[in-house]
């Protein structure tokens, strides 16, 4: 009933609201709360918030307003219990400021009402009241608290009003209080059962089967639940809440659609109740029928019943539709409601954005929304997808990591980040965040796809596959599955299977070349074995000829094609009447499309190695090796092909080559071992054997050498007993076999051998005493592999012997495996904490970490339990002394030697070593002399006396001392290092440079060593010592950025620029603080004028280094050459500031000279020639000199000058010009010495044949202007020159020789016609001269005397009247004032 009532109350409200109008201002009601939160009191809740609305609104014209379903959520402030500070944020936007804030609680059937009125405007409570009554008085509890407000509010009103208003109550009757008791039962069962009881009584009860429904909802009981809401609305079909619950249950469910029918059957009945409008919406909205959603967001918006909520359902539903600009209309609203912050509308804009890739603008909604809700880490996983878009993978990265600090078990994060490690290959940290993803999402198959790819770019094609075959269980069909499926099913040799799937594949996607590609391989690599070989590899060929009709720049598909081609019609590789030629035509083009495929060079290499072509196998070879640093099979075939050659070092240095990289590789060892006894080194053979032996002693390969090479010695028992045992090793019973033989070569008594070691293996096999003898023997033999076997065959018999464990550990350290070396020391520690030798060898592995700390601590616990033993304490002071912490290294050593003082080396070593860190050098010597080790011949204490004695610049002592470790032990760097220093003191250069060749083949090729030497032969320009060297480090150095750096300044010196930039910036790359890598940019951008670049380069070294004055001199130099001078200037002045040097002067005066402003040109010139008295310093000043006519100056200086520059061509020349002005002779002399010492200066040529002419010495001006023209210096000007000569000395026809020379050499002036037409005049060919000289008018119209010349020429040679006046009237006209014009004049009379 009261649920009943409380419907009527909303029913009349709602109404009332659409009919009154409000005077007064305005009061919000807010949710009443439950202070205790109890579920069964929101009915209580509702009825008060309902009764005072209804009372204050229709019996007192107050205006009211429920914010329930209002834009706000103030069910959230509620929550807060009267946090006025929210309050205020919240309702300061609404423009309202006076609202009533209630709460209750209910304990024990009493009720206590709170009630705040909060003014907003004022931020302060006006008044506040407390209510306590038994719960029988709840509604005139009520009545008592509109009674105070509407006094508090000083609204008056009449005692009818009031009376009138006290009457609207809920019905208090004996059943109700039933109803009540039935909700105050504590079990569950028992109150069903007590309501179900009153509905049998009561059978038309409103509500009862509602309550029960709900009681039995919330228990999960929801069939039971919705037979009882049925039943209810059998009863009462006004009843929404029924009907809300039953659609919520089919929502539960994700029967949506079932959801949406039971509120359309209420809609019959009740088509207004808002309620029900919003959750249809909602479901609507979440059964993805925006259309239908939308509508009724519409709906309730036209009414004004909305809030943030509404408006941003309905802008998803517009953009789920399509509509986004709709949408964004929405959202924009939500943000203009709620002052730009709310955080959905933010984030939907953004990703509308995001969808259609306008990501600048999405960028900046995920910014806004990152500063407003810095703690959503939703922001972050979105700026992460953002930046993937922008390929911006380390800002993607940071973000989802930020996302993850947040939520480190975010699954989307982990799965994007796990994406954006493979892309960056990082591998491990992309599985670790994959990994992660899938145990908290194990369903979702992505995850598996790309742990898969993951696992498969780091080599874990186990783990890989696994990974695809997890995700086959979740996405049938799939074709990236299936082939990445097959694909590592092939890596894996798992080749039925590959090819499985790989059809799998191939039926959903027949497009693919790569699919046939891999079938191809199958049926090349593995049915050979299984069916016929020959059908096997046509069928290959048939697939890869289709995966290149799919994809003809398919490289591994020619490859592929090129090895099937090597096969003949009997199916035998490399057989008779193969087609190598096809096969390396495929080669090629596989090359020529990719060409940086190593292994289809390495190929090649074969093939060329098959038909003898040894350059050329050894050309692909070394590009393969060149592509692939790492390819193990190409240095192989390149120790073969130099075998072949007879060239057996450099075999031997590449089989060597091959097992740096892979030194587990037996079949070299065996090619060593055969090159060897080729040359009769057989203990060369027998250490190749050795090794071999190692890997696999089954090989009966190696005791077939072992005793041929006893049979070249005449050791013919021992190479028959060989030769057995290689028969005898045909079978299974190997290991027993090579004991037997080692045996018998240590002690000669085979029978006994093979007793003692076989026969107890073969009764045997995993006793403990034999096996861990055994370890022990390789151990000792430093044989591991082997030692490891045996030793591991104790462990799994004996998991707890400390002996195996011990000698396990030391080998695994040995083998540099330092993580397994510490797995067996742990487990020593959980067995027997306090054992010696392997506290003793983690500390000694922590040593060689640089992990002093950890370190320290392994050897104090030793010495916590031995104290007493010397060699403990030594290895502390070591450490101690490390660390620097000398006093203390000096009271532990001291004490070690007081414990061991007669055979403790090691402590007084250490202890002098500790006064030459302190500086003591003399203390240091005489504790050496003291315990007389001064004649010792110990490495270290040699090398402690050598630096001792060159700190105290005794080079020569230090000198002897470090030749005395270099003979003791020429591995040692130092000692070279520090002679090299003492040397180069010395400026023994030649001595220096000896002895580091010397050091660099002795200590295996020294980093620090070979760079000294690279160093030098650089700075003497000795290039093919350079790159002996470098060819030599790079393989074992080659990410060293000093050796890479070395490699650059090499390929400058070649003027390679490319690839010394490429270099210089893998340099930056792996060092960003290497300064010198930047210089060498600079000088490369320089060299190539890429003047901008290097400006760049320039402005990061500054950036380091603001006082580096060379660079500021470099800057400046380049933008001169920009021309870009004030600039230049500016930078140049800079590096004067830091470092005045000449050329900095100079460099400034050059650009002064050059704009002409010879003051100040002057000014720096005579500051650098105050610094240095170099001649180029000399010819700018003189320049300058010379152009400002400086007389008194020049001939002050010209004199000392000449003197001191008597043989510099460009003085002389200067100085020559300078006397052509005061003294010509003198100037002339000048230059006859300097045309005749310097025959190319052709400046002073071209200067003196001018003076000459001038000067009418034709004969000489001909023959210096014919030294210009013979050099093809500005032929056509010095041919008219000789022209002019030869005329002058009345040769016309020599000299129009010359002048049509220099018109076909493209001089194109009046001057050279003019003279040819003159000529042709004097040679009486009137037309030529005509021609010549129309064609000077051409170029200079305003040549009066050609005009003149062409008058003559028509009036007395062509007798063209007519044009002779033409040409006579012109010259008038341009010499109007010449007194011979009368006489013309009057011959023009005649002509008429």
């Amino acid at each position: 009933m009261i649920r009943k009532r409380i419907l009527i109350i909303i029913f009349f409200i709602c109404l009332y609201i659409s009919l009154f109008s409000f005077n007064n201002e305005p009061i919000i009601i807010a949710p009443v709360q439950d202070l205790y939160n109890i579920p069964d009191n929101k009915y209580i809740s509702l009825a008060i918030e309902d009764l005072i609305f209804f009372k204050l609104q229709k019996f007192y014209n107050l205006q009211i307003y429920n914010l329930f379903k209002s834009k706000v959520e103030f069910a959230k402030l509620a929550n807060l219990k009267n946090n006025f500070e929210k309050a205020k944020e919240i309702y300061k936007k609404e423009k309202i400021k006076n609202y009533l804030i209630i709460n209750y609680s209910i304990k024990d059937n009493r009720i206590i009402l709170n009630s705040n009125y909060y003014n907003a405007e004022k931020d302060f409570i006006e008044f506040s009241n407390n209510y306590i009554s038994n719960f029988n008085n709840f509604f005139d509890l009520l009545d008592e608290l509109i009674y105070n407000l509407l006094n508090s509010l000083n609204i008056s009103f009449t005692d009818a009003q009031y009376n009138e208003a006290k009457k609207i109550v809920f019905p208090k009757n004996e059943l109700l209080k039933k109803i009540y008791t039935a909700f105050e039962i504590t079990d569950f069962f028992e109150k069903i059962a007590f309501l179900r009881k009153i509905n049998s009584e009561h059978p038309n009860l409103p509500l009862i089967n509602f309550y029960i429904g709900k009681e039995l909802y919330q228990k999960n009981f929801y069939d039971e639940a919705i037979k009882e809401f049925n039943k209810e609305i059998e009863k009462n079909r006004d009843n929404f809440l029924c009907y809300l619950y039953i659609a919520e249950y089919f929502a539960k469910k994700g029967n949506y659609k079932n959801s949406i029918q039971t509120l359309k059957t209420y809609q019959i009945i009740n088509p207004d109740n808002i309620e029900v409008k919003k959750k249809l919406s909602e479901y609507y909205f979440k059964n993805d029928e925006f259309s239908e959603a939308k509508k009724i967001y519409e709906d309730l918006i036209s009414k004004k019943i909305f809030d943030t909520s509404i408006l941003l359902n309905l802008g998803i539903c517009e953009d789920m539709l399509g509509n986004s600009r709709n949408a964004l209309k929405y959202f924009n609203q939500v943000l203009e409601l709620e002052e730009g912050k709310n955080y959905d509308a933010l984030l939907y804009i953004a990703n509308i954005y995001k969808k259609e890739n306008k990501y600048d603008e999405a960028l900046n909604y995920y910014k806004i929304i990152q500063k407003h809700y810095p703690e959503k880490k939703e922001v972050y996983s979105y700026l992460g997808d953002i930046y993937i878009k922008l390929d911006d993978f380390e800002k993607a990265e940071e973000n989802y990591n930020i996302a993850l600090s947040i939520e480190p078990d975010d699954v989307n994060s982990l799965f994007e980040i796990g994406k954006i490690y493979i892309v960056l290959n990082k591998y491990e940290k992309a599985i670790s965040a994959l990994l992660k993803a899938k145990k908290l999402n194990p369903d979702n198959y992505k995850y598996n796809l790309f742990l898969g790819k993951a696992y498969y770019l780091s080599g874990n094609y186990e783990n890989a596959l696994s990974e695809f075959i997890e995700a086959e269980k979740y996405e049938k069909n799939n074709f990236d599955i299936y082939f990445n499926i097959g694909l590592l099913n092939y890596k894996l040799q798992k080749y039925e299977k590959a090819e499985e799937y790989l059809e799998k594949a191939r039926k959903i996607n027949d497009n693919i070349a790569e699919v046939y590609y891999y079938l191809g391989l199958i049926y090349y690599e593995y049915k050979p074995t299984v069916i016929d070989k020959i059908i096997a590899l046509k069928k290959a060929q048939v697939y890869v000829l289709k995966a290149i009709e799919l994809k003809n720049d398919y490289a591994p598909a020619y490859l592929l094609l090129a090895n099937l081609n090597l096969f003949n019609e009997k199916g035998e590789k490399y057989g008779e009447f193969v087609n190598y030629q096809k096969a390396i035509e495929y080669y090629n083009k596989a090359i020529s499309l990719k060409p940086d495929f190593a292994d289809a060079n390495f190929e090649l290499a074969i093939v060329y190695f098959k038909l003898k072509e040894f350059y050329k196998a050894e050309e692909n070879a070394r590009r393969a090796i060149l592509l692939k640093p790492d390819f193990v099979e190409a240095y192989i075939l390149l120790g073969d092909i130099y075998k072949e050659l007879k060239q057996y070092e450099i075999a031997i240095k590449n089989y060597y080559s091959a097992l740096t990289i892979k030194s587990n590789n037996i079949n070299v060892f065996l090619k060593l071992a055969e090159l060897y006894i080729e040359q009769n080194e057989f203990n060369k053979a027998r250490n190749a054997l050795f090794e071999a032996s190692d890997l696999n002693p089954s090989n009966p390969i190696i005791y077939y050498y072992i005793g041929y090479i006893n049979e070249k010695l005449n050791n013919f028992d021992e190479a028959k007993n060989n030769y057995i045992k290689a028969l005898e090793l045909n079978q299974n019973d190997i290991k027993s076999l090579t004991a037997l033989a080692n045996i018998y070569l240590i002690k000669n008594d085979l029978e006994n051998s093979r007793v003692l070691f076989e026969k107890i293996l073969k009764i045997e096999p995993a006793n403990i005493i034999a096996n861990l003898r055994l370890g022990l023997i390789y151990f000792n033999q430093n044989n591991f592999e082997r030692a490891k076997e045996y030793l591991q065959v104790v462990i799994n018999k004996q998991s707890d012997n400390i002996a195996a464990l011990n000698c396990l550990a030391e080998i695994e350290y040995k083998q540099n495996n330092i993580n397994k070396a510490f797995e067996y020391i742990f487990k020593i520690y959980t067995i027997q904490p306090n054992n010696k030798t392997a506290r003793l060898l983690a500390g000694k592995i922590y040593e060689e970490q640089n992990k002093l700390t950890e370190a320290l601590t392994e050897y104090q616990y030793v010495n916590d339990n031995y104290p007493e033993d010397s060699s403990v304490l030594n290895s502390i002071g070591r450490i101690y002394i490390k660390l620097k912490w000398f006093n203390r290294a000096e009271l532990i050593l001291t004490k070690s030697l007081e414990i061991n003082s007669t055979n403790n080396q090691e402590a007084v070593i250490l202890l002098s070593m500790n006064y030459y860190h302190k500086g003591n050098y003399n203390k240091a010597l005489n504790l050496i002399d003291a315990y007389k080790l001064d004649k010792l011949e110990n490495e270290e204490l040699l090398l402690l006396k050598a630096n001792i004695y060159y700190e105290q610049n005794d080079f020569s002592n230090a000198e002897k001392y470090y030749n005395s470790v270099i003979r003791i032990n020429a591995k040692n760097p130092i000692p070279y290092l520090k002679l090299n220093e003492i040397y180069k003191k010395r400026n023994e250069n030649d001595k220096a440079i000896l002895l580091v060749e010397n050091g660099y083949a002795n200590t295996d090729k020294n980093l620090e060593i070979a760079l000294l030497i690279i160093d030098y032969y650089l700075k003497n320009n000795n290039l093919y010592k350079v790159e002996k060297y470098l060819n030599e480090i790079n393989d074992i150095y080659k990410n060293n950025e000093r050796v890479i750096y070395y490699n650059a300044k090499y390929e400058l010196i070649k003027l390679n620029y490319n690839r010394a930039r490429e270099l210089f910036e893998k340099v930056i790359l792996l060092n960003e603080n290497y300064l010198d890598a930047y210089y060498g940019l600079i000088e490369v951008y320089y060299a190539q004028k890429e003047f901008p670049k290097c400006l760049k380069v320039i402005d990061v070294v500054l950036s380091n280094n603001k006082n580096d004055a060379y660079t500021y001199f470099l800057k400046g130099k380049i933008l001169k050459y920009l021309g870009l001078n004030n600039e230049a200037i500016n930078e140049l002045k800079k590096a004067i500031e830091i470092v005045p040097t000449a050329d900095f002067y100079f460099e400034i005066s050059d650009l002064y000279y050059k704009q002409k402003w010879y003051d100040e040109a002057l000014s720096y010139i005579v500051k650098a020639l105050e610094l240095s008295s170099e001649i180029k310093y000399k010819k700018l000043y003189l320049k300058i000199l010379i152009d400002t006519n400086k007389k008194e100056k020049l001939q002050e200086i010209i004199s000392t000058i000449l003197q001191e520059a008597s043989t510099d061509s460009e003085i002389l020349f200067l100085a020559a010009k300078y006397y052509i002005d005061i003294n010509e002779n003198k100037g002339i002399e000048l230059l006859n010495n300097l045309v005749r010492d310097y025959p190319n200066y052709y400046k002073a040529i071209e200067l003196l044949a001018n003076i000459e002419m001038q000067n009418k010495n034709y004969k000489r001006a001909i023959e210096l202007y014919n030294r210009l023209v013979i050099n093809e210096i500005n032929a056509a000007l010095y041919n008219f020159n000789i022209g002019l000569c030869y005329y002058k000395l009345k040769d016309y026809k020599t000299s129009l020789k010359y002048f049509l020379e220099a018109e076909k050499l493209k001089l194109n002036t009046p001057d050279l016609f003019y003279n040819i037409g003159v000529i042709y005049k004097l040679l009486e060919e009137y037309e030529l001269s005509i021609k010549y000289l129309k064609r000077t008018i051409e170029l200079s119209p305003d040549d009066a005397e050609t005009y003149l010349l062409l008058g003559n020429i028509y009036a007395y040679n062509a007798r063209d009247y007519y044009l002779a006046k033409y040409y006579w009237n012109n010259y008038i006209r341009l010499r109007p004032d010449d007194p011979n014009n009368e006489k013309l004049r009057e011959q023009m009379i005649l002509f008429k």
